[in-house]
């Protein structure tokens, strides 16, 4: 029941963005970000979801990007050319624009924590070159800049399907990446008893789960 994570985000200690702002627009029918004039309502919930439309609103209405204490920014998709939910982050050449779009965008902030792509990965910006890494531990360190990717809880593409999360620990000035196993048949069963993802969006979010799934299931095996 889309109410219940709604809940959850609105008290008080919770600090969301829209994460999953394409996938709420679709179910809002408002405009794409890209000047086309289209709407994307191809994929909204059905009319017996038992979601209530100020949910809906709510979720809309969550903000691009976010700046917390001061010490790091959150957005859905890239800051280059400019904060947006669309454009893919991931290269060291990408990166680098989006170093440089951090700088712009808010000079004391050296951490920007970013989706999108559903792929976990860590770029760092020190002397003027830009780096990736996998590491499951980040250790932030002075005079570098960082773009965090956390990888997906509910649709990781990295041919792994445990949910993919960081915690930042701001004291310690460490990032840790996490996997957790989870039942992605159950998961993906009671989206679409719930019809909050239709047509050919779901097709594609269950061909993507599946996927994982069995290229985990192939790796084992040779494996063994």
């Amino acid at each position: 029941m889309l109410w219940r994570p709604c809940r959850l985000l609105r008290e008080p200690e919770r600090m969301p963005v829209a994460d999953a702002r394409t996938r709420d627009r679709l179910h809002c029918r408002q405009p794409r970000p890209d000047g086309s004039g289209k709407t994307c309502e191809g994929n909204r919930m059905g009319e017996d979801s038992d979601s209530l439309p100020d949910q809906k609103i709510f979720l809309a209405q969550l903000p691009g990007q976010r700046a917390i204490d001061h010490q790091f920014l959150m957005i859905h998709a890239s800051l280059h050319p400019e904060p947006n939910d669309e454009k893919y982050l991931g290269s060291t050449a990408e990166a680098a624009k989006n170093f440089a779009a951090l700088r712009r965008y808010e000079p004391e902030l050296r951490i920007c924590f970013f989706g999108h792509t559903h792929l976990g990965v860590t770029y760092r910006y020190f002397g003027g070159q830009v780096s990736s890494d996998q590491a499951g531990e980040v250790q932030i360190e002075p005079g570098s800049s960082y773009l965090i990717n956390p990888g997906s809880v509910g649709q990781p593409r990295d041919a792994d399907p445990k949910a993919s999360f960081v915690v930042f620990d701001s004291r310690a000035q460490r990032v840790r990446f996490h996997r957790v196993a989870y039942d992605v048949s159950a998961c993906q069963n009671k989206a679409e008893s719930e019809h909050l993802m239709r047509g050919t969006f779901l097709q594609r979010t269950v061909d993507r789960m599946r996927d994982s799934s069995q290229a985990i299931q192939r790796k084992l095996f040779i494996e063994n």
